[in-house]
């Protein structure tokens, strides 16, 4: 049995030195078999393009934990993470966070963004 595991940082390299006018890199970390890298030298490769790296770490809230967890991709300076803490944490269903920190995404644009497409339908007891 064969288990996915990641695109390689040669392969990020040569798409990017491809496409270096993309919007942004798009990862997932960790895996959906649970498996996560330390993203800051795939990271630093999309910045010295100025483009922003958007990271899906649903599954790795708890990578802020540290040892024995690869670091989380806030961590490593990506500029936005969205983790599911109720995926590895104690919380509540639909218990997630939105990580921002970036100087190459509009705040201003994210914030209407989250407007738009929050659900009509959230979870007051986390509230």
């Amino acid at each position: 049995v064969q288990v996915m595991s990641f695109v390689s940082f040669e392969t990020i390299f040569n798409a990017l030195r491809e496409h270096p006018d993309a919007a942004a890199l798009v990862l997932t970390n960790p895996n959906y078999y649970g498996m996560g890298i330390d993203l800051t030298k795939i990271i630093q490769l999309a910045h010295s393009y100025r483009m922003p790296v958007l990271v899906d770490e649903a599954h790795g809230a708890h990578f802020v934990l540290g040892e024995p967890f690869p670091k989380s991709a806030v961590e490593c300076g990506a500029d936005i993470v969205v983790q599911s803490a109720h995926k590895t944490l104690p919380a509540m269903t639909m218990g997630s966070f939105l990580h921002f920190n970036s100087e190459l995404i509009d705040e201003r644009m994210l914030r209407y963004f989250l407007q738009v497409f929050q659900t009509s339908s959230p979870s007051y007891p986390i509230m």
